[in-house]
């Protein structure tokens, strides 16, 4: 279901514009589907956390801090990690 919403939207975002009688309403008109892809893909600065190499384990980060003599950064929380509980 949400396949076939996103297709349908699609052809909205491409090249079409929203009505431009409603106050505040934004305008696609003549952007393409890349243009947007490009605004919402984070930069590299943005997406430095994706360089780390998290270990999904205590036991593997705990080793490979051991390996290195550096100190092991434990994050534990309790309940939902967007706070949705």
């Amino acid at each position: 279901m949400l396949r076939r919403t996103l297709l349908l939207l699609l052809p909205l975002l491409a090249g079409c514009s929203l009505p431009s009688g409603s106050p505040g309403s934004p305008r696609i008109a003549g952007e393409t589907v890349d243009t947007w892809v490009e605004r919402l893909t984070p930069d590299e600065v943005t997406a430095a956390w994706r360089s780390i190499p998290w270990r999904p384990t205590l036991h593997e980060g705990a080793g490979d801090a051991r390996k290195v003599g550096k100190p092991l950064l434990l994050w534990l929380m309790n309940g939902h990690p967007l706070g949705c509980t």
